[in-house]
């Protein structure tokens, strides 16, 4: 067997939940909120602005 790494996954959560509705949404949830840190990282590295404004 090879020593090749396939999947490296860093900082990741899990939730378990016999309920697939309530699975999908804790997905969609995760996906907001790192599509909202990517923005405020993206408009912070843009502007050269802290978060405060100033």
């Amino acid at each position: 067997m090879s020593d090749d790494v396939l999947v490296k996954v860093d900082n990741v959560s899990k939730r378990f939940c016999r309920s697939l509705k309530r699975s999908l949404w804790y997905g969609l949830q995760d996906l907001g909120s790192e599509i909202g840190r990517r923005r405020r990282a993206a408009l912070m590295c843009s502007c050269g602005r802290t978060s405060s404004g100033r």
